[in-house]
């Protein structure tokens, strides 16, 4: 999932690929995941002002 967090874009082509069916298994998790995290800590800073 670290891998993600720090590339986004592989992450979001990843789902992509999940959603097709051409990606599968721990990879569709851990992209969702860190998704999840960049868009929970973009939040965080538009929230706080970083």
């Amino acid at each position: 999932m670290q891998y993600f967090v720090a590339h986004e874009e592989d992450a979001r082509r990843t789902i992509e690929g999940c959603r097709r069916g051409t990606v599968r298994g721990a990879e569709c998790t851990n992209a969702e995941e860190a998704i999840i995290k960049v868009e929970a800590e973009e939040r965080r800073r538009r929230y706080l002002g970083d």
